[in-house]
């Protein structure tokens, strides 16, 4: 049996350094590639077709969340678990939304990664015990949306992505206000 080929996409490079010890510490898994942003996280999930990607929502360039919805148009088999640091049931919601298999928080990370990755890898989903609560509500269960729907305007996403990029609120307020 092959190991689990695991990407890893975050901005931060202490956070994918700890993921990368805690998986490769893990028997059968393996970090095949690190991606500092969401594009790159497109790029290198499209060059090393990994079976799971362990990707952070807040990113520069492109948020993870529009990440995984280009990856999962083009590779739909590969499995997303996003990382953030949102404890919030929008953020699960959106999640859920997008296809993606678990949502663990950042502070919670060493102790439910490995968890999360094992119920993936038998083909289960995995939230947070923190924002399990929102999974079990009866619009979220059993509905995935197709990644072609959004419930956000396009300038919603857009704002979210300047919020993921870090840029101060006063940058992206239209000129007229």
């Amino acid at each position: 049996m092959s190991n689990l080929r695991i990407l890893i996409a975050d901005d931060h490079e202490i956070v994918r350094q700890g993921l990368r010890l805690l998986i490769e510490s893990h028997p059968g898994w393996e970090v095949c590639g690190e991606a500092v942003d969401g594009a790159d996280a497109i790029e290198k999930a499209r060059e090393l077709n990994p079976e799971l990607i362990a990707l952070d929502i807040g990113m520069p360039k492109l948020n993870g969340l529009e990440a995984a919805r280009e990856i999962l148009r083009e590779l739909p088999k590969t499995k997303i678990l996003f990382l953030t640091i949102y404890d919030t049931e929008q953020a699960v919601k959106t999640a859920v939304q997008v296809g993606a298999k678990g949502l663990i928080l950042k502070s919670d990370a060493a102790r439910e990664l490995v968890s999360a990755v094992e119920a993936i890898q038998r083909n289960m989903t995995y939230f947070s015990s923190q924002t399990s609560h929102a999974v079990l509500r009866p619009d979220l269960r059993g509905h995935r949306r197709s990644a072609e729907k959004d419930t956000l305007t396009k300038r919603e996403r857009q704002v979210i992505q300047l919020l993921a990029e870090g840029r101060a609120r006063r940058t992206w307020l239209p000129c007229s206000i």
